[in-house]
């Protein structure tokens, strides 16, 4: 992230997610559980560098924290009770680093990633088809968040000339 960023804002944004990414995916890969201390942890240091930005910069963390956790509780009362609450924190944990449209782009990102790892784990026969073999999501959220704190705002930029919109991200992106 120091190589990415250098001495700014968004190194100590970025470290605050990074931190709360790792402790996350760690805790969900080796025991199944997402502790909410860790997410709650990550979403309060994100939001209290963004205050230095001013108020839109918090507006947007909010946003960011709301689109993550909003988008997972809609899935987890959709699908009664077949994925737990700890993804919905750790995604609203994550938006309150990121802010909104990154936060989005770090869904997509997981949501492929995680895609793309339990099909090769299905080759590997290490989770079969049609049972309800639980996955740990939160690390290919994981991945998808550290995309997008090393790329958002680069990919963001470019979506944005792809549909000729001035489409920027928040501070300090």
């Amino acid at each position: 992230m120091a190589w990415r960023w250098g001495a700014s804002w968004a190194y100590l944004l970025s470290m605050a997610g990074c931190s709360g990414i790792l402790l996350n995916s760690l805790t969900d890969y080796e025991t199944g559980d997402v502790f909410d201390v860790f997410s709650l942890a990550m979403g309060i240091c994100g939001l209290a560098i963004r205050i230095f930005g001013g108020w839109g910069a918090l507006v947007d963390g909010l946003a960011g924290a709301a689109a993550g956790g909003g988008i997972f509780a809609l899935i987890i009362l959709a699908s009664r009770g077949g994925m737990g609450w700890g993804d919905a924190t750790f995604m609203a944990g994550l938006g309150a680093v990121l802010g909104w449209k990154m936060t989005l782009l770090a869904f997509y990102s997981g949501i492929m990633a995680g895609g793309a790892g339990i099909a090769w784990l299905m080759l590997r026969g290490k989770v079969k088809w049609g049972r309800r073999d639980s996955v740990p999501l939160v690390p290919y959220l994981g991945v998808g968040g550290f995309f997008t704190l090393l790329c958002g705002p680069d990919v963001i930029h470019i979506i944005g000339m792809r549909f000729y919109l001035v489409f920027q991200t928040g501070w300090p992106w």
